[in-house]
């Protein structure tokens, strides 16, 4: 249900670089091997990393960036994404999203409104717009690891939308890149 993309058609400009570099780690297979991860791919952009450590029964943050843990509100680190941000629909979307990308060893590239929570206020949501691409590493033929890069807007407040159709939703905002 996800849309493709070209390499060359993804922005910003760096995730391109990231994408030639990660492809240059394969080595003619898939993906490259666990090992190889390299979260300094583009120095720049280690703030806005996070490695996933990916298991049959949980994606779990493994390392987690400064922006990220900024934008979050705190350390992910240790936790799987619906121990840090709930049980919602949202939440499930991305999980689907790293778990195909787990799944096919395929890098994924999306940009789509990040909705965080406010407990202050009753379904009142902090929304930004997020870009994300998430690179696999295994080994044995599977994989095991998640790099992923992800980028956002100013902070929008927004309130929570129950009409949301995310499988209509996640072909105009999640793609496969064609490597």
């Amino acid at each position: 249900s996800f849309g493709r993309i070209a390499i060359a058609d993804i922005e910003p400009d760096s995730f391109r670089e990231i994408l030639h570099r990660w492809c240059g780690q394969r080595d003619g297979a898939a993906y490259p091997p666990a090992g190889k991860i390299d979260p300094f791919l583009l120095p720049a952009l280690v703030p806005n990393l996070i490695l996933y450590e990916v298991t049959d029964n949980a994606i779990t943050f493994r390392v987690v960036g400064e922006k990220v843990v900024t934008t979050t509100g705190g350390n992910l680190k240790g936790r799987t994404l619906v121990e840090a941000f709930g049980d919602t629909p949202y939440v499930h979307m991305v999980e689907g999203q790293l778990r195909e990308c787990a799944a096919s060893g395929v890098p994924l590239y999306s940009r789509h409104d990040f909705q965080l929570r406010d407990d202050t206020y009753k379904d009142a949501f902090h929304s930004r717009k997020a870009w994300r691409i998430a690179l696999p590493y295994g080994e044995g033929g599977r994989v095991t690891r998640l790099l992923c890069y992800q980028l956002f807007s100013k902070e929008i407040e927004t309130h929570y939308r129950k009409d949301i159709d995310f499988g209509e939703l996640l072909p105009k905002t999640v793609f496969k890149i064609e490597v």
